[in-house]
């Protein structure tokens, strides 16, 4: 059954293509890649609930709750890279605390799915925070090394890079962004996505762990990649 929700999502995807082709048209690979990234962002859980869920036939109903929010986040971010950042200071901060917030959400919301399956994981309020809290700010620390080593790789190649970090205030505050995100989905409470991991309890189980998995040893292959870049900056023998 088509919902309402969906409308939304055409509109930011026909804008986002529109964007995508006047931005590769116009030989800027930069503000074109980035869209094209939020694109497929958009499309994946889109496709997996309309292709790859029916064909396994998987009881799991995604909605249109995900996809719009990450198409309001990955919306706000391509605007940004229209010199939006550069002029409006707080414009990078709203885009990460979108994002939190969604990060924090669904992770809230599989934590709270896990909690109530009798035959899973009893974690307790404590530790559902805490989690979340902590996922998503290592989602964060992970999005800040890939800007990071995005720029050396960019920097090696004498090509401008698709994302910018600019200094290490703005990293700081990034990162108390994308506190404040799921610090915000706790104190509301808002439980968005429990019905879609009450589903399948043990999935959002797996989910989680491999995100997690994944996050952490990103970020440390990442953060040991840029440390190595710049062993010359950061390791000074005498």
């Amino acid at each position: 059954m088509f919902h309402l929700m969906y409308l939304p999502i055409a509109v930011i995807f026909l804008g986002l293509t529109i964007g995508m082709y006047r931005a590769f048209n116009a030989g800027n690979l930069v503000l074109g890649g980035n869209a094209l990234a939020s694109l497929v962002a958009i499309c994946i859980p889109l496709l997996l609930d309309i292709i790859i869920l029916p064909q396994v036939e998987s009881s799991i109903h995604i909605g249109p709750v995900l996809p719009l929010w990450i198409a309001v986040a990955g919306g706000l971010h391509s605007i940004g890279m229209t010199t939006i950042y550069e002029r409006i200071w707080w414009w990078d901060h709203l885009t990460h605390l979108v994002s939190a917030s969604l990060i924090g959400a669904v992770v809230y919301g599989g934590l709270l799915a896990i909690d109530a399956e009798p035959t899973l994981a009893d974690l307790g309020w404590p530790t559902i925070a805490g989690v979340t809290v902590g996922i998503t700010l290592l989602a964060g620390v992970f999005w800040e090394l890939i800007e990071l080593v995005g720029r050396d790789i960019a920097s090696s190649l004498g090509r401008e890079p698709l994302l910018v970090p600019y200094d290490r205030l703005d990293t700081t505050l990034d990162l108390v962004v994308d506190l404040i995100g799921p610090i915000m989905i706790l104190l509301l409470d808002i439980r968005m996505f429990v019905d879609l991991w009450e589903q399948s309890p043990i999935t959002a189980e797996i989910v989680l762990t491999w995100v997690t998995a994944v996050l952490l040893v990103g970020s440390v292959v990442f953060g040991a990649w840029h440390l190595w870049y710049h062993r010359d900056r950061y390791f000074q023998f005498s």
